[in-house]
């Protein structure tokens, strides 16, 4: 099955008013926007779980692109690293920071560690240490952050899925792989 990135006036016109606001934002409608837009469903609650994020988390913008890049490079999506590097620059990490992000070896041990738990969390299906749960409560984040934290990983996991499966080309600048 091969799947293309429809044209927006190829999708339901009951998604225009978010395109417009995607086009608004990034000045176009990124790709996987797009192929979301095959199921308004799927698009309408992915895009208000991203939209709840950007209203205000425990995390900030550098912290929830940290742990959205660790959750990406554990799954291998060329499109989701390449969309949330552009981000996390944007909002001030280094390329060479957003790198040892996907790694787990980011220099901030506080980012350190939300990479770590953000990879561990996906890496095994929401089963995480007690330790690991005593250090998330050590650095400060509580019940809700917990929750968000689960909320990212599962936005994460929901984009890098779709994109894998569909191979969307890239809108953003290609992401060199990772060395070890």
């Amino acid at each position: 099955m091969k799947i293309l990135v429809p044209q927006r006036d190829e999708l339901s016109p009951e998604l225009a008013p978010y395109f417009d606001a995607l086009e608004k934002s990034f000045g176009f409608v990124p790709k996987i926007g797009l192929v979301l837009g095959y199921s308004p469903n799927a698009f309408e609650a992915y895009l208000n779980l991203v939209q709840s994020h950007a209203r205000g988390t425990s995390f900030t913008e550098i912290e929830r692109e940290v742990i959205l890049l660790a959750v990406s490079e554990f799954h291998g999506s060329p499109y989701c690293l390449s969309a949330h590097t552009t981000y996390a620059i944007s909002y001030g990490l280094s390329e060479t920071e957003t790198v040892e992000a996907r790694a787990t070896t980011i220099a901030d041990p506080k980012l350190q560690f939300l990479a770590h738990f953000g990879r561990a969390i996906a890496e095994n299906r929401g089963k995480v240490s007690r330790q690991m749960l005593d250090d998330f409560e050590e650095w400060g984040f509580d019940a809700r952050a917990l929750i968000e934290a689960v909320a990212l990983v599962m936005e994460a996991t929901f984009s890098n899925y779709v994109a894998l499966l569909t191979k969307i080309p890239l809108d953003f600048p290609k992401v060199q792989p990772v060395t070890t």
